[in-house]
C-alpha cells in the first residue's frame, strides 16, 4: 500500500507491505515456514531502507526529491488500525509487515506531487494507494498501466500555517474631541465674560447651555490615538487572551518544520533565548503518540481558556494560563489525535520590540 500525505512544509510517502512480496526484488533467503528473529530483524530493516529509498521517485512540482528515511518499523494490524511493534518478538516470514514512512521537507504547500510506482510483477497488478491533503483522503489504485499517483493542489481557501512576530504596540488612549471642543467653547465664552456668569447676555447664556448639554451628549464619543514613544504596557483581559493565544499558537507552529534549526529559528521568534531548549524538549514529549514508535501529532488547535493576570516582580507581565491543545497526526491511512489540557504560569516581556515568552512554568498537564 502506498499513502502520500501532503503537510505544510512536508510532504511524506509511506508504504505498507508484505516483506515475502518484494523476494522478486531483494533475496531474504527466509523460507515461507522461517520466523524472522529479533536479531535479525534490524538487517532487515536496513536491508529494506537502501532498496525502498531507490524506487517509487518522488516529484514535488516536477523536480525529483532524494527522500529522508524517517521511520522504519515492522507493523502489525489490530482492530484499533496499524499498530507499531514497540516490543520486538519473532516474526513469521510469510505475513510480517514493514511500514517505511519517507519524509520530503517542503516550503508550503506543493502544487503538483506524483509517485512513480514502479514495484509491480506477474502477483503484485494492484496497488491500493491514497493521497491526503487537509481537505481529507483521496484514494486511487495503482496498476502497472496507470502506475503514477498524482496529487494537484485545489486547496483554494486553505490558509497556511506561519510563524509571525508579535510586535509591542505603542500606547493609546481614547480622545473626546467633541467633548473637548464644547469645553473649551464654554471656557472661551467664560473667559471673554471675564470668568464670571453674571452679566452675561440671553443670547451667550443660551450657547453657554447648550455647549454644557453638547458636551455632555458627545462624551461617549472619542477618538482611539496613539502616544509617540510610549509602549502599551498594560492589557485588558481580552487583549491578554488575544496574545497569549498568539504567542502559544507560533509555539507550537515551529513544530511543522523538520529541521532541529528551523525549529529552533521559529520558536526564537516569541520566546526569550533562555527559554527555548525548556520549550522544544517539553512540546517534543507532550506531542508523542504512545505505542507508535516515537510518532508525534501535529498541533492544528490551541485554544486559550482563561487568563488572569498574576504577581511579578521585575520587569514583564505574569499571567495564569489555562489551555487546550489539540493534534493530529496521520500515519499508513489511520490518524491518531492527542488533547492536552494545561494550567500554566506564562511570563512576558518586550524584546526588541516584539513580545516574548520569558518564563513557563506548568502547574499542570492533562492528557484528555
Amino acid at each position: 500500500m502506498s499513502f502520500l500525505y501532503i503537510e505544510p512544509y512536508e510532504v511524506r510517502h509511506e508504504i505498507l507491505g508484505r516483506i515475502k512480496d518484494l523476494e522478486e526484488w531483494i533475496d531474504f533467503d527466509y523460507g515461507m515456514d522461517d520466523m524472522i528473529e529479533v536479531d535479525e530483524q534490524d538487517s532487515i530493516k536496513q536491508l529494506l531502507a537502501d532498496f525502498l529509498v531507490k524506487r517509487n521517485i518522488v516529484r514535488i512540482d516536477g523536480e525529483a526529491i532524494r527522500p529522508i528515511i524517517d521511520r522504519i518499523h515492522f507493523v502489525e494490524v489490530r482492530l484499533s488500525g496499524i499498530q507499531i511493534m514497540e516490543i520486538p518478538k519473532p516474526l513469521p516470514y510469510a505475513s510480517a509487515i514493514i511500514g517505511v514512512i519517507f519524509a520530503y521537507p517542503n516550503e508550503g504547500i506543493p502544487k503538483e506531487v506524483t509517485v512513480h510506482w514502479d514495484l509491480f510483477n506477474d502477483n503484485i497488478q494492484r496497488i491500493p494507494s491514497m493521497s491526503i491533503d487537509p481537505a481529507g483522503p483521496m484514494p486511487y489504485d495503482l496498476q502497472p498501466s496507470d502506475s503514477v499517483l498524482r496529487w494537484t493542489n485545489f486547496l483554494k481557501h486553505y490558509k497556511l500555517p506561519t510563524v509571525t512576530e508579535q510586535k509591542v504596540k505603542s500606547a493609546s488612549v481614547n480622545v473626546r474631541i467633541f467633548s473637548i471642543i464644547f469645553i473649551l467653547l464654554i471656557l472661551f465664552t467664560l473667559f471673554r465674560n471675564g470668568w464670571k456668569l453674571t452679566g452675561l447676555s440671553k443670547w451667550k447664556k443660551f450657547l453657554f447651555a447648550l455647549y454644557i448639554i453638547l458636551g455632555i451628549l458627545a462624551f461617549p464619543i472619542s477618538y482611539r490615538t496613539k502616544v509617540p514613544y510610549m509602549e502599551k504596557k498594560t492589557y485588558s483581559s481580552p487583549e491578554a487572551i488575544e496574545l497569549i493565544s498568539q504567542l502559544l499558537k507560533n509555539t507550537y507552529r515551529a513544530f511543522d518544520f523538520r529541521e532541529e534549526g528551523d525549529v529552533y529559528d521559529k520558536l526564537s521568534m516569541c520566546n526569550d533565548v533562555g527559554l527555548l531548549q525548556q520549550i522544544y524538549l517539553q512540546t517534543r514529549s507532550s506531542m508523542v503518540i504512545e505505542n507508535q514508535g516515537g510518532i508525534e501529532v501535529k498541533v492544528d488547535e490551541v485554544l486559550v481558556t482563561k487568563v488572569e493576570e498574576a504577581f511579578q516582580e521585575g520587569e514583564g507581565l505574569s499571567y495564569r494560563c489555562n489551555w487546550m491543545v489539540k493534534g493530529v497526526v496521520g500515519h499508513w491511512g489511520h490518524k491518531h489525535r492527542r488533547v492536552n489540557q494545561y494550567d500554566a504560569i506564562i511570563k512576558i516581556k518586550p524584546i526588541a520590540g516584539v513580545w516574548k515568552m520569558f518564563d513557563l512554568d506548568i502547574i499542570e498537564e492533562v492528557r484528555l
